[in-house]
């Protein structure tokens, strides 16, 4: 489900906080939100709680609409927080999930699987509390870290925002890069 965090002491990292509004084409919007949900004085180092975050998200995808805002934003938080050492699309994916509890601290339900992969595209499945549209953003942005032609679709008909548990992208590329 989308906009609830799985446990109310789930805790975001000030990094990930500071990226999402380095993204967002309206700082000031989304650091009014941030403070109507308590979250003050942010610092990279700090932790803040995750489901004042969401309703922040929440009430910025109200305002500015959902898709265009979120995927948006999504699709620039990796170039403040990028992908370390990863040289190919399945060596991020394969990480994603480190990535997520570095960030998220105390979200133990949550997970990012590849369930699927051939030579040029994977599965991803998704569930956690964020926003699909942000999750489509993020993961098309990493992806094309390293292959900037890949293509992100929603596949399947399970989705959290029609209150599934998880979602499934298609991650796509023509061949595999070399970042050496």
């Amino acid at each position: 489900m989308e906009f609830k965090s799985k446990n109310p002491d789930v805790k975001v990292s000030g990094g990930a906080i500071l990226a999402f509004l380095d993204a967002l084409n309206n700082r000031e919007l989304g650091l009014k939100y941030l403070e109507k949900h308590g979250i003050l004085n942010i610092e990279a180092k700090k932790f803040y709680s995750q489901q004042a975050f969401l309703l922040t998200q929440k009430d910025l995808a109200e305002t500015m609409g959902v898709a265009i805002a979120l995927e948006a934003t999504g699709a620039n938080i990796p170039l403040e927080l990028p992908p370390e050492k990863a040289k190919t699309v399945f060596e991020i994916f394969e990480n994603w999930q480190k990535h997520y509890m570095d960030n998220n601290i105390g979200d133990t339900e949550s997970y990012f699987r590849i369930i699927e992969r051939g030579e040029n595209y994977l599965l991803l499945e998704t569930n956690n509390p964020y926003p699909c549209d942000f999750d489509r953003g993020l993961i098309k942005a990493f992806a094309h870290f390293v292959q900037p032609e890949a293509k992100v679709v929603k596949w399947g008909s399970k989705c959290r925002s029609h209150g599934d548990d998880a979602c499934t992208y298609h991650i796509s590329w023509k061949e595999e890069l070399s970042m050496d």
